[in-house]
């Protein structure tokens, strides 16, 4: 098996673990849409594309493996994933599509191990994080702290912002507004 087909496991909800061969390098759109059991996955490595709506609503998905072979994931490829709180995206990722974490409102801390400029490179078509506040890790992986404590107790903080740009994305909007999210929930869609 290389490939893992459109469909091929959706509304599979008492799916709650799968282990993909490493020789699979294709997972088809839709492929785990609404597995709601199922807890983690680890995509192996020479998977390029994470398609749109793979993961979609797997509200019960707390862990996710993204490998660095990934260029690009799909419009609302981890839509409605609920209980995702965390999310590692390797420096390797060059767009992410519309709606991709869309109401994904448990998800607190997205891990970027590329810099904020690569970060900031990214093609996002649309609004891929909307309806939640979360904080960009940039330089950053889940394995490893995402600051080195400081060498001497300090009441103040030893550095500004402005001196750590893998901080808490920037709240004035930027020319690509969806690259960098708001730190105010204020933009939503009207109906």
């Amino acid at each position: 098996v290389t490939s893992i087909g459109i469909y091929a496991f959706s509304g599979c909800s008492g799916l709650t673990s799968i282990e993909i061969p490493e020789r699979v390098t294709s997972i088809g759109s839709r492929a785990f849409q609404y597995c709601s059991g199922l807890t983690s996955i680890k995509i192996p490595e020479g998977v390029t594309s994470i398609e749109d709506c793979t993961f979609r609503d797997c509200s019960g998905l707390i862990s996710v493996e993204i490998p660095t072979s990934v260029t690009s994931i799909g419009g609302w490829a981890f839509e409605f994933c609920i209980s995702l709180t965390s999310i590692e995206i390797p420096e390797s990722v060059t767009s992410i599509g519309s709606c991709a974490f869309r109401f994904c409102n448990g998800l607190k801390d997205v891990y970027y191990t590329g810099t904020q400029e690569q970060w900031d490179a990214i093609y996002f078509d649309g609004r891929a994080f909307i309806y939640y506040d979360y904080t960009l890790h940039c330089n950053s992986s889940l394995e490893r702290p995402t600051a080195s404590p400081s060498p001497s107790p300090s009441a103040e903080p030893s550095a500004t912002p402005s001196e750590q740009p893998s901080a808490t994305p920037s709240a004035t909007p930027s020319e690509q507004p969806s690259a960098t999210p708001s730190a105010t929930p204020s933009e939503k869609p009207s109906a």
